[in-house]
């Protein structure tokens, strides 16, 4: 379902909303329980929206599908690499097309200043409820873009999550099932 810049995608015992009404990255605004036939997206996405806290930027800047410096976001971005002369390394992509299929959605954005292009797909399997995402970078300039680093998604995990499952490992050891404990801090994989 796509209501106004919103998208809802649904799996078994599981739901996802994307706000996708900015300029920017869209946002993740619920993933987790199934929601309601009927249910008012739009009041669901703007309850999520954060108070400003002191000492930080005048406007809240959630974090987003690939959270980026050029936006105000702290920590770690979704996206980092520059050109050899130092220039775009602090994205800010505008949403230019949103493309829906019957399970998932793939949003197209463009960085004129960067002269990038991004490509950021998510999926739901409607059976299990899974999640897959995919980004994909490409350069629109004339010179190379060094990428250091492309999330292929970064999505909010819900308070009662304690632990996660990642695959990891070398050739030997390829998809060696590593269980993590999860607290209040972000994790990259």
């Amino acid at each position: 379902m796509v209501e106004n810049g919103l998208i809802r995608l649904d799996g078994d015992g599981t739901s996802l909303l994307i706000d996708a009404r900015g300029p920017g990255v869209p946002i993740v605004r619920h993933w987790g329980a199934p929601l309601p036939a009927g249910i008012d997206l739009a009041g669901l996405s703007d309850s999520q929206c954060r108070p400003v806290p002191n000492n930080a930027l005048d406007e809240d800047v959630p974090p987003s599908l690939l959270p980026e410096t050029g936006f105000g976001a702290f920590g770690q971005p979704g996206l980092s690499g520059s050109r050899a002369d130092g220039t775009g390394w602090a994205t800010a992509f505008c949403l230019i097309a949103t493309d829906r299929t019957e399970n998932g959605v793939t949003f197209r954005l463009e960085e004129p200043a960067a002269r990038l292009a991004l490509s950021l797909s998510l999926e739901i399997d409607a059976a299990t409820g899974v999640l897959a995402s995919r980004a994909s970078v490409s350069n629109s300039g004339d010179d190379s873009y060094r990428l250091d680093w492309c999330a292929a998604a970064v999505l909010p995990l819900p308070a009662i999550c304690g632990e996660g499952l990642a695959f990891d490992g070398q050739w030997n050891r390829e998809f060696h099932e590593r269980r993590l404990a999860l607290g209040p801090v972000s994790y990259t994989h």
